[in-house]
């Protein structure tokens, strides 16, 4: 099919090709193709795109696909979606995809998520970025994450942050951390706190450092 014919099928029109005939449409068609057309993708059609149908979307698109159809579609494609695209995404769609698809992201392409968006980030998503990631969210984003989300962010997550970007953190979200999450601060990430932050942690958490922690810190 020409591109223009592509972008022209209607969600059962699509949803009806077979899986090699999916995978035989042009990149261009599919980008093409409505977001009317893109919300009615079924969970089998999205799993036949290839990386390369993947990586064609737009976010506009990727913001149009059904949860369910959002997890099938080729992980692969994530990785080479455009920072464009990555920064159109919205923060449901962000929520909706699976860790693997997440680590694929490019970097750059969330240093551009609004605010907004980064508000809308669940503690699930955060959790399963990488350091990179993590780190390319800008402070003004950071403050923007709520205190019931901080509260659930692993020691992991935690330690990846920049000083600039922990001490942008909401302090009440930070006295909600759970034992887990304070008992595997590491000593920089402690050292990094400001006093208000260290009053708050809990002291079960504290009692729980490890002894390599506890070793490295300057005082608490």
């Amino acid at each position: 099919l020409a591109s223009n014919a592509v972008a022209a099928l209607t969600s059962n029109e699509l949803n009806s090709l077979g899986g090699s005939s999916i995978a035989k449409l042009s990149t261009a068609g599919v980008a093409g193709l409505a977001s009317k057309t893109i919300a009615g993708l079924s969970t089998s059609a999205a799993s036949y795109l290839s990386s390369a149908q993947v990586q064609s979307l737009t976010s506009d698109q990727l913001n149009s696909i059904s949860s369910a159809s959002l997890i099938k579609l080729n992980t692969s494609g994530f990785g080479n979606l455009t920072s464009l695209t990555v920064a159109g995404l919205s923060s449901n769609t962000l929520n909706s995809l699976t860790s693997s698809q997440v680590s694929k992201l490019d970097s750059s392409g969330i240093a551009r998520l609004t605010s907004n968006v980064i508000a809308g980030v669940s503690s699930n998503t955060l959790n399963v970025m990488s350091t990179s990631q993590l780190r390319a969210i800008d402070v003004v984003g950071i403050a923007s994450i709520s205190s019931s989300t901080i509260a659930s962010l692993s020691s992991n997550v935690l330690n990846s942050f920049s000083v600039n970007q922990f001490n942008q953190l909401d302090v009440s979200g930070i006295a909600r951390l759970s034992t887990a999450a304070v008992a595997g601060l590491t000593s920089e990430t402690l050292n990094a706190l400001t006093s208000s932050e260290v009053a708050v942690l809990s002291t079960a958490g504290i009692a729980g450092l490890s002894s390599a922690s506890v070793a490295g810190l300057n005082s608490i």
